[in-house]
């Protein structure tokens, strides 16, 4: 079966970009259920070079909707969407002394 994912990431650090980063990307991937098929497309971002962890926070990647899709179809994987993150608290201390 294939499926196609919009995946969700927070914290990451990428080369180019200040501060922490969040972004959208969607995902086709095959696999024989929809459990497995999240635990791949959060493993493959996760494993990206382009993206790195802060030592100050944990990254996250969550699956915000997925979509059986025939197996024929081609799913038009997107590049990374972009966005900073809000500062942390414990940012907004550091930056405040």
């Amino acid at each position: 079966m294939s499926y196609a994912l919009l995946l969700m990431g927070e914290n990451f650090l990428v080369a180019g970009q200040p501060g922490l980063r969040g972004f959208f990307i969607t995902r086709g991937i095959d696999a024989s259920s929809e459990e497995i098929a999240k635990a791949e497309a959060i493993a493959a971002v996760m494993a990206d070079a382009q993206l790195s962890r802060a030592a100050s926070v944990e990254p996250t990647v969550t699956v915000k909707a997925i979509h059986p899709i025939a197996e024929s179809s081609h799913v038009r994987e997107t590049r990374y969407f972009f966005f900073p993150m809000a500062a942390t608290q414990h940012e907004q201390t550091l930056r405040a002394s």
